[in-house]
């Protein structure tokens, strides 16, 4: 929503409230143009002139009566004067505008757009339409963990740097627990469940770009360097390739078997742009074959894991074979009772 839309909102609010209601008074008790835009002139200000003024506070009247907010009077005889129909209220074109804009941003989103590309329209001005945020929720598929917690001043430091385009200057502790301290170029920065990466070249390297979990991040100072971007590298197409899943870049040709809420699931929400979706036969322990073409990652491993039964992996016979072995390694585990408790 643009800050365009939300002035020209406020302002057929303000002008709704200038009107009066319709009492059965004669046409002359009832406002004209040139009375509104003089009771309003803080509304409607224009550097092309008085003319450009009224054209604006026309279209203004225009779109209330379209709305049925008011009605012209004197239909017969000019100048108009206007009345009000509806009772006055302080949402009441605010509510009638922000429908429209919904309208109009739906429309213009594909089929499968999620509801985040929906609000995303709406913007930094989202705090001003009447979107009952309050009851707008949007949860992660997976298990909703506690995020991983961000020393004080690392993330601020970390948006400034970007806002700037400087370098950063990081103290890192890894997996291991071992420390360095590197000057880092920021690229992007992209939350993934429940912990946040920051997308950066390492000193002077030209590639590639690595990923430091914030969490991880014992410190961090905003440099007075310009960051070295890398050309190739864009935020949406890591996701995409599945590189911000840790993984190479490389694509699969996926083909399972599913029966149950998974096979609904995928017709449902398939795995891919090209996914084909396929009945099984009759007498067949599954519903449907599925396959598609989607990124290798540890993220689809995790997925396909906890499918559980409702799925068989077909190919690639390599991912088959990793599934294979998982699933006998957590079977060995629950073949005996619980080990003893201790006291």
């Amino acid at each position: 929503m643009t800050a365009r839309f939300v002035n020209r909102v406020r302002r057929l609010d303000a002008l709704l409230a200038k009107i009066p209601c319709a009492t059965g008074q004669p046409a002359d008790h009832y406002p004209d143009v040139r009375v509104l835009l003089a009771r309003l002139a803080h509304e409607y200000t224009s550097s092309k002139g008085a003319t450009a003024r009224i054209r604006m506070l026309q279209r203004d009247l225009d779109e209330l009566v379209r709305q049925e907010h008011i009605a012209v009077v004197n239909p017969a005889t000019k100048p108009f004067r206007y009345c009000r129909i509806s009772p006055y209220s302080d949402d009441a074109i605010a509510r009638e505008f922000t429908i429209r804009q919904i309208h109009a941003a739906c429309s213009e989103l594909i089929q499968d757009a999620p509801l985040s590309t929906l609000l995303d329209r709406f913007g930094s001005t989202l705090s001003d339409s009447l979107l009952p945020m309050d009851r707008i929720r949007i949860l992660s598929d997976g298990l909703r963990l506690v995020p991983a917690s961000v020393r004080p001043g690392v993330m601020s430091a970390v948006l400034e740097a970007l806002v700037r385009g400087t370098t950063l200057s990081v103290a890192y502790r890894d997996a291991a627990g071992k420390r360095t301290f590197p000057l880092v170029h920021p690229q992007a920065l992209l939350q993934r469940g429940p912990r946040i990466y920051l997308y950066a070249l390492k000193e002077d390297e030209e590639q590639p770009v690595r990923q430091y979990a914030l969490n991880r991040i014992i410190r961090a100072t905003v440099g007075s360097a310009d960051a070295k971007i890398q050309r190739d590298f864009h935020i949406d197409e890591a996701i995409r390739s599945g590189i911000a899943d840790f993984a190479s870049g490389e694509h699969v040709l996926l083909t399972l078997r599913a029966r149950g809420y998974v096979a609904e699931l995928l017709h449902d929400c398939a795995l891919g742009p090209d996914q084909k979706f396929v009945d099984e036969p009759v007498d067949s322990d599954f519903d449907v074959c599925v396959s598609a073409v989607v990124p290798n990652t540890g993220q689809l491993l995790r997925w396909l894991l906890g499918c559980g039964d409702k799925i068989e992996v077909l190919t690639p016979v390599e991912l088959r074979n990793v599934i294979r072995a998982q699933a006998v390694k957590a079977a060995q585990l629950y073949e005996s009772d619980l080990p003893p408790t201790a006291e």
